[in-house]
């Protein structure tokens, strides 16, 4: 793992854009700073990261490797680009905040140990904005410009959460055809007798029998101090023609440096090579049993047997095959799909793109993708133009997170969501690929049909009034959603107190504002849940993922403020007021219950976070302590692009 560990240049932004902009910022704070490094540093640097194993003839090998615009770098470039990057991450040690370079206090370890152990029920009822907007009035044309004006450089939920936001992000409009699994596999002949027979006959490798081998071997007699009376004769008399050891293991730095006279004993490389393999002769004494005859049992190996093709073998080859055909289907149908795509790209833009556009294309191949996903047994699907944020919204867009070839910077496979939006112009329009979804298996070949850059649009644009208007009457209508919440609080007190129910009271008849006409009011009981929890998935890479915020089944958007209040500041039959991540819903809680509430039930959770392995490679408390010091670092960041007056195209991801 040493070997393999490269050092590398980075700020704490996991996107690449905003990490490089970081570190300009940062060198222009080593200038203020008056921050320098000289060669010698650089030497330091490079000596350290390698651990001093890197000649001469290495560096420039790997300096050679490298271009800058085309070019091979310099030795006086290469060098001036790490003493760059160096003073860059001296400015940010001397500069970021303390707190997020301190390690964590006992105090902390147990903040997030509880955050993964203690768990709840509550009972909800939920007030959502939106049933008050038609209270809220209708702006004056001074008003609407007034929060256009506030809000238009600004992306929605940038300067807190909830808060407007009119600047428009990156979007891309799409169209894809998908192969449902089921579909396809409803469609293929069933599985044959023969066919299973074959595949066994072919495959039986994968169904032999790994038995155990019986334990035969005698009982060994020991002495009064517990060895062995063949372990004594072994340590008391060293095998015939072996030196004594010394006892000292070798250096395996030694294996990369060649022998000196200052080797002990003026040694050799072939006088230090160490035995590792018996050779003829020990194999041959090692089979003879100890009257010098042949054992012949142990020189036996054990047979093989295979497990036999009874019914319950013969239904997972039955469904190995079909799913291999169902996926070998599905291939063949998306990549018939791509090439139609293709084709008629190619024809459209010789025939038509100075005419028409690509509007015109766009709804040229859609019509024919349409008629092509009826005629094989596939879907169409179009969208409108759409943010990345929006094609995250997976219940709404499941292409978003099926996921194409390839690996992510943290070793995952990119979702489509982030092969669209990672860059620029990373499928050019009308250019097929393809995707799929681990989960339900399906299949989908999907292209860009246009681009629209991020802008700060004007209010006359399309759509962007009606966002303004919408922003606004949420604004107004958020009180009123607060005030019921509160009110509802109340009756949910008083009926407690009378041993009341919370669904007594706000059972039959109850509305979310109290109007009669209006909608009946939603109460959830989620099943219990903790504040954070670990997911059951497998990693997709070997090392481990850190906890995230649990699903609170019923009330969407549960973010940090929610868990905070109903965790921390609510008690064991508390009743209070707090509202989704975006606002947009306010929630009565009622605390019903809660684990390791007591403190003799705290106390035994104590116990157990002594020994949980805190520390351990695969504990979740260490990524769980990266995240919190990466938000504090992240925090600073966006404090230090403000003073430099920093705006991007798009928001943070």
């Amino acid at each position: 793992a040493e070997a393999n560990r490269q050092e590398q240049f980075g700020f704490g932004y996991p996107e690449l854009e905003r990490d490089v902009v970081l570190g300009e910022i940062l060198r222009r704070e080593a200038d203020a700073m008056g921050i320098a490094v000289d060669d010698p540093a650089v030497n330091q640097f490079i000596r350290r990261t390698t651990s001093n194993r890197l000649t001469a003839e290495q560096f420039n090998d790997a300096r050679n490797a490298l271009q800058l615009g085309g070019a091979r770098i310099g030795e006086d470039k290469l060098y001036e680009v790490i003493r760059e990057e160096l003073r860059a991450r001296m400015a940010l040690q001397m500069m970021v905040p303390l707190r997020s370079q301190d390690k964590p206090t006992p105090d902390e370890y147990w903040g997030l140990f509880k955050r993964l152990n203690v768990s709840q029920r509550i009972v909800a009822a939920a007030v959502p904005v939106s049933s008050f907007t038609s209270q809220a009035g209708e702006p004056t044309e001074a008003d609407v410009r007034q929060l256009f004006e506030t809000y238009k450089e600004l992306f929605p939920g940038e300067q807190h959460s909830g808060a407007p936001g009119f600047r428009q992000p990156q979007k891309i409009a799409l169209a894809w055809v998908e192969a449902d699994f089921e579909t396809i596999e409803s469609s293929l002949p069933d599985v044959t007798d023969d066919e299973v027979a074959a595949y066994y006959e072919d495959n039986k490798d994968l169904y032999r029998e790994h038995l155990l081998p019986e334990d035969t071997a005698e009982p060994t007699s020991r002495d009064d101090d517990g060895d062995t009376q063949e372990g004594n004769a072994a340590r008391d008399e060293p095998p015939a023609g072996d030196e004594p050891s010394s006892g000292l293991p070798g250096n395996a730095d030694d294996l990369t440096s060649e022998p000196t006279d200052d080797d002990a004993g003026g040694a050799t490389g072939e006088q230090r090579t160490t035995k590792s393999t018996p050779d003829a002769g020990d194999v041959d004494t090692q089979s003879k049993t100890s009257d010098g005859s042949a054992d012949e049992d142990a020189q036996q190996p054990p047979p093989v047997t295979y497990r036999p093709l009874d019914d319950i073998v013969r239904e997972e080859i039955r469904s190995i095959i079909a799913r291999e055909r169902v996926f070998e289907e599905l291939q063949k149908r998306a990549s018939a799909a791509a090439a139609e795509v293709t084709r008629a790209a190619d024809e459209l833009y010789l025939d038509t793109t100075e005419v028409f556009g690509t509007a015109e294309i766009a709804r040229r191949i859609g019509t024919g993708m349409t008629d092509h996903a009826a005629a094989h047994g596939l879907k169409y699907f179009e969208t409108k133009p759409i943010s990345y944020l929006e094609l995250t919204r997976f219940e709404d867009y499941p292409i978003g997170a099926a996921t194409g070839p390839g690996e992510s910077q943290f070793g995952d496979p990119p979702t489509v969501a982030d092969i669209l939006f990672r860059s620029s112009g990373s499928l050019p329009p009308f250019d097929p690929a393809q995707a799929s979804d681990g989960l339900s298996g399906n299949s989908f070949t999907y292209w860009v049909t246009s681009e629209h850059e991020a802008h700060i649009p004007d209010l006359d644009e399309p759509g962007i009034r009606e966002q303004v208007v919408g922003a606004w009457e949420q604004m107004q209508a958020r009180p009123l959603a607060e005030q019921r919440a509160k009110e509802l609080r109340t009756t949910i007190v008083g009926a407690l107190a009378r041993e009341q129910s919370i669904s007594d009271v706000l059972g039959d008849g109850a509305t979310i504002s109290g109007r009669e006409d209006d909608d009946p009011l939603r109460v959830v009981n989620p099943p219990e849940f903790t504040w954070m929890s670990q997911s059951s998935a497998a990693p997709a890479s070997f090392f481990p993922q850190p906890p995230t915020l649990s699903r609170v089944i019923g009330i969407e958007g549960a973010g940090g403020g929610f868990m905070r209040t109903v965790f921390e500041t609510l008690q064991v039959g508390d009743v209070g007021v707090v509202p989704d991540e975006d606002k947009s819903t306010w929630y009565v809680v009622h605390v019903k219950s809660r684990s390791h509430s007591s403190d003799a039930e705290l106390d035994a959770l104590r116990e157990k976070m002594m020994t949980a392995g805190l520390f351990d490679f695969f504990s979740p408390f260490p990524p769980m302590v990266q995240s919190n010091q990466r938000e504090i670092n992240l925090q600073w960041i966006r404090w230090l692009e403000e003073r430099y007056q920093i705006t991007w195209n798009q928001p943070p991801r």
